[in-house]
C-alpha cells in the first residue's frame, strides 16, 4: 500500500480505519456488525446479496449472481470434501 499510495505510516492506518466505508454498496448499509460478521459478508457472497435486496436493491443481476454463488460454493465444497473429507 505505501508504494500505491503516499501515505505514512498514520495516514495509511486511517485509510485502512475507513476503509469499509468505501465498500461497493450494501455492507457500509450494516456498519453495527462486529468485525468478524463484517469480515464474513465481505466474503459470503448470499449474505452480501441478502443485505442489498433487504435495502430495497432486488435486480435480475443479484439473483443470477446468487445462483451462480450457491452453484460454485457446492462445487468448492464437494472438491474439498473428496480431497480432504476430514
Amino acid at each position: 500500500m505505501p508504494r500505491a499510495y503516499p501515505f505514512d505510516e498514520e495516514g495509511l492506518q486511517l485509510a485502512w480505519a475507513n476503509a469499509y466505508r468505501h465498500l461497493p454498496g450494501g455492507v457500509e448499509l450494516k456498519v453495527e456488525l462486529t468485525e468478524r460478521a463484517f469480515l464474513q459478508t465481505i466474503f459470503d457472497r448470499k449474505a452480501y446479496i441478502d443485505i442489498r435486496i433487504e435495502s430495497g436493491v432486488d435486480t435480475q443481476y443479484y439473483k443470477q449472481a446468487l445462483e451462480y454463488w450457491v452453484m460454485l460454493r457446492a462445487f468448492v465444497k464437494g472438491t474439498f470434501g473428496v480431497y480432504a473429507p476430514n
